[in-house]
């Protein structure tokens, strides 16, 4: 009995080994299957990052170039107009120490007040120009800047990144793979967007 017992006892092992062996092949190819899942996951959770060299786009942005040109001609201007003013005082000047000795008190005095005025005029619009000449960068720069950062924004967006670093040969990024480096298509999508003729109003 006890042998007929042990026999029949075989098959019902062996069903037990192959039991345990398809649990254990199923609960590989589940743990296979949790590890692809996890990867894609992983993958499309990682962040697209790229950066920009800022000073490149500074440089060789349309944008820029033609606000430089513009403030150029503006500078220029203001610049012709001061040396017409102060050829004027040291014409003026030059005509007061000739006749110096020849004028009378009440000419001295008129003829000193008036060159007082002129040169107070000249260092006055030195200043003048000085200032509008900071003022038309500074507007200038807030312009193009922002027009910069919205377009970059959008080309970000449509092409799908999270974040687009901006970095200078100064700044904080330390090292980037060149695959990560867009400045010359963003340059590109920049000059491309561009329309001669939006500093205008500058002048």
């Amino acid at each position: 009995m006890l042998r007929t017992h042990g026999k029949h006892m075989e098959p019902s092992n062996k069903s037990s080994a192959a039991a345990g062996r398809r649990i254990l092949m199923g609960a590989f190819a589940l743990l296979h299957l949790l590890v692809i899942v996890g990867l894609v996951l992983l993958a499309l959770d990682r962040p697209r990052i790229a950066f920009v060299r800022s000073g490149t786009i500074l440089e060789e942005y349309a944008g820029i170039q033609e606000a430089r040109r513009i403030i150029e001609r503006q500078s220029q201007s203001r610049q012709a107009n001061l040396d017409t003013l102060r050829l004027d005082y040291e014409s003026m000047r030059k005509e007061f120490d000739r006749q110096h000795s020849d004028l009378d008190q009440g000419e001295l005095r008129a003829h000193q007040s008036l060159l007082r005025r002129k040169e107070e005029q000249l260092q006055q619009y030195h200043q003048a120009i000085a200032r509008q000449s900071r003022e038309a960068e500074e507007e200038v720069t807030r312009n193009v800047l922002a027009r910069i950062n919205t377009n970059i924004q959008r080309f970000g967006r449509e092409q799908g990144y999270d974040i687009i670093l901006g970095t200078l040969s100064a700044g904080n990024l330390l090292f980037g793979e060149d695959a990560l480096d867009i400045t010359d298509q963003v340059l590109d999508h920049l000059n491309t967007l561009y329309r001669p003729g939006q500093h205008e109003k500058l002048h």
